[in-house]
Parts: C-alpha cells; structure tokens; sequence
C-alpha cells in the first residue's frame, strides 16, 4: 500500500457511498415486500452509518496521528498489551481497538516496515478506516456463543475452487450473517459475498475468549477463477 493510493480510495470509498445512498429507498421497499425484518432494516441503517463516517475518516486521516499519544492498550490482535501511539477516545472509531496506530505483526514485517513513521501511520489508519465504529457501536452484542444458530461451514475460502456455491449463514437474535461463494460463469471467476455481523469467527472456535461482540461486515471481492 502506498500513499499515491489515497485518492483512489478516497475516489472509490465515496462512490460506493453515493451508490448506496441512491439505492437506500429502493432497498428499504425491497427489504419490507420481503417481511420487514428488524435486523435487515438495522442492517441496512448500520450501512449507511458506516459508509459515511467511512468516506470522512478517509479524509481526516492524514491528521489524526497528530492527535496520537503514547498509551497501554492491546497490540498485536489482542495478543498483547503495550505502551504504544494510540488515538484519544474520543477518536476511538477511527482506530483499530486490537491494535495501535503502530499496525499488527503482518503490517509491521511484510507491509510496511517502516510503521513507526507518520506515513506508516497514516497508511495504517487508512487501510482499516472507522474500524473502532463497527467494532463498537455498529457491532452486534451478545450473552453467550450457544446463542448463535448457524448452517454450512464457517471456514469458506473464496481462492478455493472446490467451495463454489458453498454458503454460510448464522443468526444471533436480530443480527444475522450471510457469507457465499457464487458462482458467475460469464466472468469466469467465483466471488466472495459476506454481508451481516461476523459470527463465523465464534462457530469455527467456540472456546474463544473474546469479548461477545461480532463486528458489522461488507464485503464483495472476487475469488477464483472457474
């Protein structure tokens, strides 16, 4: 990732954002000829939110490591606890809350070496923008694991060829999440749709120590070829 990325993204965040916001009434009517479900209406809302404040943290975040201090608060994806920059809370939506604005070990060694430096965390806060809203506010809450009821396998693989037409759902009280592999033979490749609250983490490991709060999740992307 390079800091010449960032009018491409800017560009791309604040499309998908116009699109959604013409699409939002014809989707609203949909969704209620559909049965009004509370939690597709939620979702729905949610989406709007998060593109939104998705499209400003772009903006801002060549300004927010300025407003960084050093502070002990989890790293590492929540392996570890350190002193490190992190942002105020009352900026808490714009940071990772698993990590500072140092990055993961993934970003730090293969990414971006230099993550230490101001670009390095400016890249940061824009390769995971507004993740402290959909880990906080936007995300689904819930009492116990044995809550969630699920149907396929939680561990699909959109660069796996063999999981086309495989699918994953799960409900937990009004959240819900629907992941597939669909298959699009006129462009000859599977795409990955994962749409909902991200429970796949808490079925595929049960024993999991982690606060009960699956975070809100958007995702299209392509996968294999067919």
């Amino acid at each position: 990732m390079k800091i010449l990325d960032y009018p491409f993204m800017l560009l791309a965040r604040t499309l998908l954002w116009a699109l959604y916001l013409i699409a939002f009434i014809p989707l609203a009517h949909w969704v209620c000829w559909r049965g009004c479900k509370k939690g597709e209406f939620r979702y729905m809302a949610y989406l709007l939110i998060n593109f939104t404040v998705d499209v400003f943290a772009t903006l801002i975040a060549p300004l927010l490591p300025l407003f960084a201090t050093v502070q002990l608060g989890n790293s590492d994806n929540n392996n570890a606890r350190l002193y490190e920059p992190r942002l105020p809370k009352w900026l808490s939506w714009f940071q990772t809350p698993d990590n500072s604005l140092w990055g993961d070990k993934g970003w730090q060694t293969v990414h971006y070496p230099n993550y230490k430096s101001y670009l390095g965390q400016v890249l940061w806060l824009l390769r995971n923008s507004a993740y402290g809203l959909i880990y906080g506010p936007l995300a689904a809450k819930f009492e116990r694991i044995g809550d969630i009821i699920s149907v396929g396998d939680p561990r699909l693989n959109k660069s796996n060829p063999d999981h086309s037409g495989l699918s994953f759902t799960a409900e937990c009280g009004d959240y819900f999440q629907w992941m597939k592999i669909v298959r699009v033979p006129l462009l000859k490749r599977q795409i990955y749709v994962n749409i909902g609250w991200l429970f796949d983490p808490f079925v595929e490991n049960p024993q999991t120590t982690n606060a009960y709060r699956a975070p809100m999740k958007f995702s299209i992307k392509p996968g294999a070829k067919l």
